[in-house]
């Protein structure tokens, strides 16, 4: 906390791929006070919520402390001076805080900026009367700024699982009825094709942020049904004999279903001595879309044929899947876990359908702070 107080009103925070500037400028001895109480609540901040973080290194002081005599000669600079300082020093980010005393209220506003885009991706304010209230004003505020400024860093990992999961699901076939209708002489038979392909792709970020997963979806369904039905009709006098015909009926109903998104995911890593499980969870897609075309046409028998269609489109949501993979760890390369796994067999939903199930796996084990996958 010493940098914090006596470095000129500049605290580097430096992290693995990733530095930090934080700078200030207050006009009385309250203020001051204010500014380093600001700057020691987002460094612990940083330090809780962003392992990554770690403390300056000697070098980090030297250049910091030429950075101050160059301060000192050309006043208190404006925020993008404090970014131009940051990347000197190879910050990839930059926090500006300026508190202002007006006999007993303290404004104070702070501003974080992501140097690498050029970009501020915060601003907070606050106005408070000196005492207590500051205190809260200042713990406030720090706590948005660090929760922004943190949405918008690399992901940090640390004990941490990372890398990438696939996987891929086809289930079809096809299924064939029959049934008898109201009379000896009338039999339905029903054909039913299916298709259903879910693909998915993970991003694992770790325990702290769930995984994100690219999910499409595609599934349709013919169903085709036959009726023929033998029918005696009367004759058109009361003297013609009557005559047998056969009465055909065929039903066609084809069902789609398509869904497509980048959504939250659940997917973790346990181990068991030499053995793992990766576990994870197909998200539903809700903004799918769905499409239902029937036709009917009907031979008409002893009457006049007809047919009749309907078309129609409905919301569809895909299905949630919960699913899993096991392995063995590689002794040489125990913070590295990779593999495939296939099941080809009939499907546990619909006996008659064949399955093919593909899960790959690419996931690696960040046992210090690092900012990398």
């Amino acid at each position: 906390m010493a940098f914090l107080t006596f470095l000129s009103g500049y605290v580097p925070l430096s992290a693995q791929n990733l530095k930090i500037f934080v700078s200030g400028k207050s006009n009385s001895e309250a203020a001051r006070t204010v500014d380093r109480y600001l700057k020691a609540t987002i460094f612990h901040l940083l330090k809780d919520q962003y392992p990554c973080a770690r403390m300056m290194t000697d070098d980090d002081v030297t250049a910091l402390l030429s950075w101050a005599r160059e301060r000192a000669l050309m006043g208190n600079p404006d925020e993008y001076a404090i970014s131009n300082a940051a990347g000197a020093l190879g910050a990839q980010f930059a926090v500006f805080i300026n508190v202002i005393q007006v006999n007993s209220t303290i404004t104070i506003t702070a501003s974080g900026m992501d140097d690498r885009r050029g970009k501020t991706v915060s601003k907070q304010s606050a106005v408070a009367q000196i005492g207590d209230e500051t205190l809260d004003a200042v713990e406030a505020l720090a706590e948005k700024l660090v929760s922004e400024l943190i949405s918008s860093m690399p992901d940090c990992y640390v004990n941490e699982w990372v890398g990438t999961i696939t996987y891929s699901r086809v289930i079809q076939g096809q299924s064939q009825t029959k049934e008898e209708g109201l009379t000896a002489s009338g039999i339905t038979t029903t054909e039913l094709t299916t298709k259903s392909v879910a693909e998915a792709n993970f991003e694992v970020r770790g325990t702290k942020k769930p995984a994100r997963a690219t999910v499409k979806w595609n599934e349709e369904t013919i169903k085709n049904a036959i009726t023929k039905q033998k029918l005696t009709c009367p004759g058109t006098t009361l003297f013609e004999e009557g005559k047998t015909v056969t009465r055909n009926v065929t039903e066609v109903e084809k069902t789609t279903g398509n869904a497509e998104g980048k959504v939250d995911a659940v997917a973790s890593v346990s181990v068991d001595g030499n053995e793992y499980t990766i576990s994870f969870t197909v998200p539903e897609i809700d903004d799918g879309s769905g499409t239902r075309d029937w036709t009917l046409e009907d031979s008409g028998g002893c009457g006049s044929s007809w047919s009749d269609h309907e078309s129609s489109s409905f919301k569809w949501t895909s299905p949630e899947l919960h699913e899993m993979a096991k392995g063995k760890i590689d002794p040489s390369k125990p913070d590295v876990l990779t593999g495939t796994q296939t099941i080809n067999g009939n499907s546990s939903l619909a006996p008659s359908m064949e399955q093919t199930t593909i899960i790959t796996w690419n996931l690696s084990f960040k046992r210090n702070p690092s900012t990398r996958k």
